[in-house]
């Protein structure tokens, strides 16, 4: 994939976890503990799927993981 498909996978996948962190947060904030526990693994699945998305879209792609933490670093959100 050229550098600019890969670019959009890595940025659409961080969106994708910011939507699940959100998830999370609202699940802790209004649910049991024995609900949460229940969503647990799933969400912690799916966590795991967006790393290997990552880790193959920067394996691919030296650099550009660098610079998504720069432009995270320096706007407060990847870019």
């Amino acid at each position: 994939m050229d550098n600019a498909l890969a670019r959009h996978v890595a940025l659409a996948t961080y969106r994708s976890k910011q939507g699940l962190d959100d998830l999370v947060e609202l699940l802790q904030n209004h649910c049991s503990d024995s609900e949460i526990q229940n969503f647990r693994l799933a969400l912690e699945a799916v966590g795991r799927k967006f790393e290997l998305l990552l880790s193959l879209v920067f394996a691919g792609h030296p650099g550009l993981e660098q610079d998504i933490a720069g432009k995270k670093q320096k706007f407060g959100r990847p870019l």
